[in-house]
């Protein structure tokens, strides 16, 4: 466009004099005389036209998003300028284009449809296409634009991309580091190079951005440790045509530690008696610590204090802590501030189109006239994050009315159809269906109806949860069964079981919640395998139950399917009372998991203990399978059920005592924390025993096994395998054990 314009001028001065010229405008079919005169200052009407007048409207005329092109006539006594208008566009098409789909690119661009032409962004266009393509790792690509005619006044543009070849890393390296192990780090990189073993991990895009995002990744980790003078960069080196090795270089150098530990002198003279007794215990972990600089300890610290100040109802001092360094060493001051704390007016929810305003407000314990204290809300905000039809939750809050804005993310599908497939040496292939919806009527309220199927069992099973007003922390329960179950392999009979129970649960805290269940269950037993058998025999026949069941978990472990740190315990305990139930019983268990944390490398300690007890309370014995079974997935090395007492027709008879111990090594495979294969190797011993259709004792079985579990597209794949060490003459040895389990 420039160069038609210097070529017009050009035109002008060599082929003719100055002298009064008028003006004639020709091909403007869109755009009339009037639009041409307001697109520049230049008098077009006037008769008194000069070269310098009729440079200054071309130079305004192509600076104009209307006009595509001008051609400037001289004759004797006028000039004759000749109009192209821009066509406006009325499609836009992307072709070559495979990694990148037309819905990610079209949005980027200047160009719409239904607009004008416009050279210049087209060339912007061009960029963002390169530089979209370039975030994504491939930085050898061409584009290139056409047009073709739709009619007189539009057109058709066209984008041809020439992809080539993808880049991607193939390799990271990490070199210099000794305090954080390799796993650790890699755990916290963003870029991610090709794994075969990952299913889920991809090459990360060669982006400058992201290498340097990592890179203040790992200083950050250093400065929290007291390494403030580490220093950290990163190359790229080529392997072949396509792929690259990611190298991060660290130069660790000196950790700082902690020369003196200084308080704010009102924080000593007012809230000593409240505040001491912490910090001596943090001067303890900081003696432990070899006097380390070390940020999660200092931050534990401050939470403490700030907690025990809240409690004690002083919610307008907080306290925070500086530091100053010196040569390898620092002196850390913890000051204390003064928080204009201000009283909440409304609470006010935004962005739910389904869900109730009164369902959101009964999720969180704020109400209008509680103190606004930041952490607080935020714990609540996390809360509202944790319900299946909320995607996200923000919040703002106003100084001006102090009122308290809560953004909400709504989850609009909240319904689902769903297959399930599951698998497992115990019970072989399974599948499941269901419907599903999280939020009926934007109640907050849940149904589920499932249908499940496996060589044991067929279920049919309804649930509601209602969710009270009342407290965020309650739920009821209500469900409806009907199960058929096939126990002729074990047990040695059949049985139609229809079951329907009320139910609370409640939150305790975080970490803590409780269930209570009353239920009613028949239970008709038919087709027994042996006529003259009493353990099958007395399990034959129509039984009816009202029974209650009470449950109590507590669970701090750091991840819900392959947790390496924390500890989890739950005690049940179920009774069945006499003279409401044609058998009474009571049965109680105890499950306890501890998981402790081996440095930073993914790699931990663990051990599960597991204790039942079940006791008839009336003349009756213990039903087969109200009993205790052992083996399979519950005990490696052991078959299923195939672990404890059996009759002389071979029947399981199972156990009214039982225990498990498990102690073993687990770390993540391979050499990524991001790696979703784990690996396990642990020694299990344990026992069951005690059956009212049994004289066996007591007998220690042992075992020592290794475990590989991952992810997979269905969900969690497990595969063991074990070799019992101590074993009893009637078990039931199976060595390797599968189980697999998700939706698709």
């Amino acid at each position: 466009m420039i160069l038609k314009f210097i070529n017009c001028i050009f035109f002008i001065f060599l082929s003719f004099p100055t002298f009064s010229n008028t003006l004639s405008i020709e091909g403007n079919k869109k755009l009339s005389n009037q639009d041409i005169q307001q697109l520049s200052d230049v008098d077009i009407y006037s008769n008194d036209l000069d070269d310098n007048k009729i440079n200054k409207l071309l130079n305004d005329l192509y600076n104009s998003d209307l006009i595509d092109d001008l051609i400037l006539k001289k004759y004797n006594d006028y000039y004759i300028l000749k109009i192209i208008e821009n066509r406006i566009i009325n499609e836009i098409y992307i072709n070559g284009n495979i990694y990148i789909k037309d819905k990610d690119i079209l949005p980027t661009l200047n160009s719409k449809n239904n607009t004008l032409f416009n050279k210049d962004d087209i060339l912007k266009d061009i960029n963002i296409i390169k530089n979209l393509y370039l975030s994504r790792g491939f930085d050898q690509i061409s584009v290139t634009t056409v047009t073709e005619k739709y009619s007189e006044d539009r057109l058709n543009l066209i984008f041809n991309i020439s992809e080539e070849e993808k880049l991607y890393i193939s390799r990271i390296n990490i070199d210099g580091n000794s305090f954080f192990s390799e796993k650790f780090l890699f755990s916290k990189l963003k870029s991610k190079s090709s794994n075969i073993f990952n299913i889920f991990n991809k090459s990360s895009n060669l982006s400058k951005e992201l290498f340097n995002f990592d890179i203040n990744t790992i200083k950050n980790l250093y400065l929290d440790k007291g390494f403030f003078d580490s220093e950290v960069t990163y190359s790229l080196i080529k392997n072949d045509s396509n792929a690259y090795s990611l190298n991060f270089y660290i130069k660790e150098n000196e950790r700082y530690k902690i020369d003196k530990i200084v308080y704010d002198e009102n924080l000593i003279s007012n809230y000593s008696n409240l505040l001491f007794p912490f910090n001596d215990s943090f001067e303890n972990n900081v003696k432990k610590n070899n006097s380390f600089f070390d940020k999660k300890l200092i931050i534990d610290h401050i939470v403490k204090l700030n907690n025990n100040l809240f409690e004690n109802n002083i919610s307008n001092i907080k306290i925070s802590y500086t530091f100053s360094l010196h040569k390898n060493s620092l002196d850390l001051f913890f000051d204390q501030f003064i928080v204009d704390n201000k009283i909440i007016n409304k609470i006010n929810i935004y962005g739910n189109k389904i869900t109730k305003d009164n369902v959101v407000r009964s999720k969180i314990n704020i109400q209008p006239g509680d103190l606004f204290i930041q952490e607080r809300v935020q714990e609540q905000i996390n809360s509202l994050k944790t319900y299946k039809y909320i995607n996200n939750a923000e919040y703002n809050f106003s100084n001006d009315n102090s009122d308290l804005n809560i953004e909400i993310d709504e989850n609009l599908k909240t319904g689902n159809f769903f297959f399930a497939a599951t698998g497992s040496s115990d019970l072989g292939l399974g599948f499941g269906a269901g419907i599903n919806d999280n939020n009926i009527f934007g109640s907050g309220n849940e149904i589920n109806l499932d249908f499940k199927l496996n060589s044991e069992k067929i279920i049919f099973d309804l649930n509601f949860f209602h969710y009270p007003y009342l407290s965020p922390s309650l739920r009821n329960n209500y469900s409806i069964s009907n199960t058929e179950s096939d126990y002729t392999s074990s047990y040695g009979f059949k049985a139609s079981e229809q079951k329907f129970s009320v139910g609370v649960s409640f939150d305790y805290s975080k970490n803590i919640s409780m269930n209570g269940n009353v239920s009613y269950k028949s239970i008709n037993g038919n087709s027994p395998k042996f006529s003259n058998d009493p353990s099958i025999n007395d399990n034959i026949g129509l039984y009816n139950y009202i029974f209650y069941n009470y449950s109590i978990n507590y669970d701090s472990t750091n991840n819900f399917l392959y947790p390496s740190d924390g500890f989890y315990a739950s005690f049940s305990l179920e009774h069945s009372p006499n003279g409401l139930s044609d058998n009474s019983y009571i049965k109680s268990s105890i499950l306890n998991k501890n998981f402790y944390k081996i440095g930073d490398g993914g790699s931990f300690l663990f051990n599960t203990n597991n204790i039942g007890l079940v006791k008839s309370l009336d003349s009756n014995n213990i039903k087969t399978f109200n009993s205790f079974s052992l083996g399979g997935s519950s005990f490696s090395g052991f078959d299923y059920r195939g672990l404890g007492p059996k009759n002389s027709n071979n029947i399981y008879l199972g156990g009214n005592k039982f225990f498990t111990s498990t102690f073993g090594i687990g770390t993540n495979f391979f050499s990524q924390q991001q790696d979703n294969l784990y690996l396990k190797v642990f020694l299990t011993t344990g026992s069951i025993w005690d059956s009212d259709y049994s004289t066996s004792k007591y007998k220690q079985r042992t075992s020592l096994g290794t475990s590989l579990d991952f992810l997979t597209p269905i969900g969690p794949v497990s595969i063991s395998y074990g070799i019992p060490i101590q074993k009893s003459t009637n078990d039931i040895l199976r060595r390797f054990d599968f189980r697999i389990g998700g939706s698709f």
